[in-house]
């Protein structure tokens, strides 16, 4: 794929493979993947982005919640905000 050689730290472990490492270097492995995991975001789906937050870290949950659009401080929980979204794009009958 590559057209050429790279070291072998150019390569992830793979215990699996002959040699112990994977056949396609990490670049071009990333892009293989990112192609064929593109999300589009006009699909109607919900994609949801994992992010490990240590849970002593107050602060960064804030952040968090409030990349995700949450009002930390508002006269709503964010529970209660959860569940207003949810309802608005489903409608009542589905909860």
């Amino acid at each position: 794929m590559c057209e050429g050689y790279k070291p072998e730290d150019e390569f992830n472990k793979d215990k699996n493979r002959p040699f112990g490492k994977y056949y396609i270097c990490k670049e071009h492995r990333r892009e293989k993947y990112n192609e064929k995991n593109e999300i589009d975001p006009n699909d109607g789906l919900d994609h949801i982005k994992l992010v490990f937050v240590n849970e002593s870290d107050e602060e960064a949950k804030d952040r968090f919640l409030e990349a995700m659009g949450y009002t930390l401080n508002g006269e709503l929980s964010v529970h209660e905000q959860f569940m207003k979204r949810i309802q608005e794009k489903y409608g009542e009958e589905n909860m």
